[in-house]
Parts: C-alpha cells; sequence; structure tokens
C-alpha cells in the first residue's frame, strides 16, 4: 500500500506543480534578512499561515532580542515516529546588487545553461527554496486524501545566518514535545552540477568575531580621519589591524593560535569509510568549477582534500573594513579599522576554547587594546551513519534511481544541529534531498525548476521511507 500512496502523491504534484512554483516564488518574494531584519516579521508570518493551511498548531515564538521562531505541530492518528522538519527563512543580504542578473527578491524564472529554467532568488537554495519543498510535498500528501505517515514538528527560524541563538532556547522551552521526536530532517536539494547527490551527516561548528582597532594609548588618531600626511609621525590603525591579521595565519592557512589544534580528533573508522565510498563518485573538478578556483590549498586532491575540507579546522577573513573605497581619490588616515572572521571548528574543539585561546593570542602579540566582540558560537555536531533516519534518506534516493550519491560525514559549513544531536535530546539528524542549485550567499543564488519538483517528490519517498522502516 506504501507504494500506491507514494505513486498516488507523486501524481498530485505533478498536476499541481505550476501552484507549488508560484507559492515558491512568493516566499522568495519576501525579503527575510537576519542580519538588517528586513522582512523579517512578514516572512515569519508568511511561513506560519502555510503551516496552518496543513492542519497545524502554529506558534509564533518570540524573543526580547531576536527573531521569531515559526514553531508548529502536526500530529496523525495513525503514526508511530515524530520528525523534527527544521529549516529556517531568513536569508544573508543580497549585496553586492550590481552582479545580479536579476533583482534579488523578484525570483525570476530564468534560463542557465545547462539546466534549462532555473529560478533566481536570494534563499533560493539556501533555504527558502527546500523550506517550500518541503511544504508542498506536505500539503501534497494531504490534499491526496491521506495523512502523513508521520508526526510533524515544525522548528523554523529566523536566525540561521547570524549564529541561531534562540534554538538552544526553544528546546529547553519545548524539550517536553521535543523529547517526543525520533529523528531530525533538515530538507535540502543536494544534487550538484552532475546530477550526483548526497547525504550529510554532521557539520562544523563555528565561532565568528568581529575585531576592531582603534587609536589609543598604542598611538593611532583616536575620534576621528586625519589627513594621511601625518602617517610620518602619526601610527596607523589600519596598519596595526594588518600586523595583528598577519599572526594568525600562515601563507598555508595554518592557524597560528597556541593551542588552536590540541583538541581535534581525527576522522573515525567510520567517518574514513564514508568517505573512501564518496571517493568513488566524487569529483573534485566541479567544485573548481563551482566556485571558480584554478587550484586547491596545497593541491590536495583525493582523500586527502576531503578530510582537509571536512576534517580540518579553519579560519577566515569574511570582510576588512577601513577608510576611503569611494571613487576618485582621498588621502586620509582611518582612526578605526574592522575585520570579521570566523573559525570552523571540528571534533572535538569547543567555542570556549577558541575564543579564550584568541584572547590570550591578542595578549601575548600586544594587541590587548584591540576590540573582540563574538558574533556567533556553537559546536559541531555528527550522526550515527546507522540511524534510521538516515537509513531512509538512502533508500529514498535509490527508490528514485540513484545508486551513486556522496555520503557526507559532516558538512564543511555550520548549521545549529547540535543543539538536537547533543542532550538532552540527543537525536539522530540529515540533510538529504534531491533537486540543485548553487551560489549560496553569493549572487544569482539559484535553484533549478526541475529540482524543486524532484525534491518535493523525494521528501514524499522519504518520509514514508522513515515510517516503514523498523
Amino acid at each position: 500500500m506504501t507504494q500506491e500512496e507514494i505513486h498516488k502523491v507523486h501524481e498530485y504534484i505533478e498536476a499541481h506543480f505550476n501552484e507549488h512554483l508560484e507559492l515558491t516564488r512568493r516566499l522568495l518574494q519576501q525579503p527575510s534578512i537576519s542580519a538588517t531584519g528586513e522582512g523579517i516579521e512578514e516572512c515569519a508570518q508568511m511561513v506560519a499561515d502555510h503551516l496552518k493551511e496543513l492542519g497545524a498548531t502554529v506558534q509564533l515564538v518570540r524573543f526580547r532580542d531576536g527573531h521569531p521562531i515559526v514553531y508548529g505541530k502536526l500530529y496523525s492518528k495513525e503514526a508511530k515516529k515524530t520528525i523534527i522538519a527544521y529549516s529556517m527563512y531568513d536569508v544573508q543580504p543580497p549585496e553586492p546588487l550590481d552582479e545580479w542578473i536579476a533583482p534579488p527578491f523578484e525570483a525570476r524564472i530564468v534560463q542557465m545553461e545547462p539546466f534549462g529554467d532555473v529560478i533566481v532568488a536570494r534563499g533560493a537554495i539556501n533555504t527558502k527554496g527546500p523550506l517550500m519543498a518541503f511544504i508542498n510535498a506536505v500539503k501534497s500528501i494531504m490534499d491526496s486524501g491521506l495523512e502523513p505517515p508521520v508526526n510533524m514538528i515544525f522548528l523554523i527560524e529566523g536566525e540561521e545566518e547570524i549564529g541561531s541563538p534562540h534554538v538552544p532556547v526553544i528546546v529547553k522551552e519545548k524539550l517536553d514535545e521535543l523529547k517526543k521526536a525520533d529523528a531530525v530532517y533538515f530538507p535540502s536539494a543536494t544534487q550538484d552540477e552532475r546530477g550526483v547527490p548526497s547525504v550529510v551527516l554532521g557539520c562544523k561548528g563555528i565561532v565568528y568575531v568581529e575585531l576592531e582597532v582603534r587609536g589609543g594609548s598604542w598611538g593611532g588618531p583616536k575620534e576621528r580621519d586625519i589627513h594621511s600626511s601625518y602617517i610620518a609621525c602619526v601610527d596607523s590603525p589600519v596598519w596595526r589591524l594588518i600586523h595583528l591579521l598577519s599572526t594568525l595565519c600562515s601563507p598555508e592557512g595554518k592557524v597560528l593560535i597556541d593551542g588552536f589544534y590540541d583538541n581535534v580528533a581525527p576522522p573515525s573508522p567510520d567517518d574514513m569509510e564514508m568517505l573512501k565510498k564518496t571517493l568513488e563518485v566524487f569529483d573534485e573538478e566541479v567544485i573548481k568549477r563551482r566556485f571558480t578556483v584554478e587550484r586547491f590549498r596545497g593541491d590536495a586532491k583525493g582523500l586527502e582534500l576531503l578530510k582537509n575540507l571536512i576534517f580540518s579546522p579553519a579560519l577566515n577573513i569574511d570582510g576588512i573594513y577601513a577608510g576611503y573605497i569611494g571613487p576618485g581619490t582621498k588621502t586620509v588616515l582611518p582612526y578605526r579599522a574592522m575585520a570579521k572572521l570566523d573559525f570552523r571548528l571540528v571534533p572535538n574543539m569547543t567555542p570556549e576554547e577558541v575564543v579564550e585561546k584568541l584572547k590570550k593570542h591578542l595578549k601575548k602579540h600586544g594587541f590587548s587594546d584591540v576590540k573582540l566582540k563574538v558574533r556567533d558560537a556553537y559546536p559541531w555536531a555528527k550522526t550515527d551513519p546507522r540511524a534510521s533516519i538516515v537509513r531512509a534518506a538512502i533508500r529514498a534516493l535509490n527508490i528514485h534511481g540513484f545508486d551513486k550519491y556522496e555520503v557526507w560525514p559532516m558538512s564543511p559549513g555550520s548549521a545549529p544541529f547540535y543543539a538536537f544531536a547533543s542532550p538532552p535530546l540527543s537525536l539522530p539528524f540529515v540533510m538529504a534531498g534531491l533537486g540543485h542549485g548553487s551560489r549560496a550567499h553569493a549572487p544569482n543564488e539559484y535553484i533549478t525548476v526541475k529540482g524543486l519538483k524532484d525534491l518535493e517528490k523525494y521528501i514524499v519517498t522519504f518520509i514514508y521511507e522513515y515510517a516503514s522502516l523498523k
């Protein structure tokens, strides 16, 4: 009976996909930039309204100093399992605007070779497109006259792009309900440019900081920019920041903070098995083309490249700001300079130790005056590859005709799965799905139209497969 039900819902998706596509475009047309707050309230309400249409009980959980989490519950009479459907409705700022081929919140459908029709929009792939695919998939089950085969708790946040500060808060607040869940699913369009899908079982942690240098007792102007000719006798906060940054990382990418690597754990036997299996289909040239890079650091290839990407901690400079960068010339000696950095953490590092080691590094190198602000900080997370939610994700790929896929023990990126994977919940989680998109956080972010339809169908199959597993 299960396969008949899946087929029935897939047929419904085929017949109603144009409606689903427009619903997805409408959500993408609504700005929801967590860094500035633009459109957040409106988008949260849109998501809540979609969940209410499913028949879910919905609450906008608000916080004194943050954006609301859309929290909903949808229970089925015969369901024996419960999943937490985690997602996000917030997006990154769209700048630089002049590099987009269409306005970032128009959700225009354009032709993009070799993929055909794609939606170009901020949030298309990360992650409002997949979020809407999940909602459309659940609605398709119900509109087909069926009940979802699992109970669902929706936890859709509006602060993922600014560090998910309130996910652990809502986990604590809703702990009794969340403890009834068996697993967590993050709907994602994972196919690469070749069409090869992936299943992701973990993610790195993150520490995101700001460093600000201002003139002070060490030297430099304290209150305003001054004429650049005075560099002959007045120290520069910009040079001071540059010298500071040069103490943090070697030209080869090694982090130079004392003890930074002390708690880094090597990949486990399960990790290595997954990496070797992934290598059978992994193509590093795809990543090069995607990110327009000519070579990887150290000319790493194959297994070494995957280990570096997934299991090595890293330090990145996200941005540097100082002085005048407008048209023409303006000769100034700036009174302040700022850099934004992110550290990516792997097992068994903790955010607390990284922040403390950074503070000691600044003091050791004579930069105690530099203002340090921690913006985001949370740990890594991993899931057992034998978990039933993982097996269901892979079985769904097989049912859709995919016998070649990549299984990533961890994503190089970060997400707040620690809040679910760690006690007191200790739940397995998985990121999986069909569909292709790319350019998250960059201009011309996109998701393929066909991929959205494939993702909706995959989600239906996945839900039924998970419900049927013992």
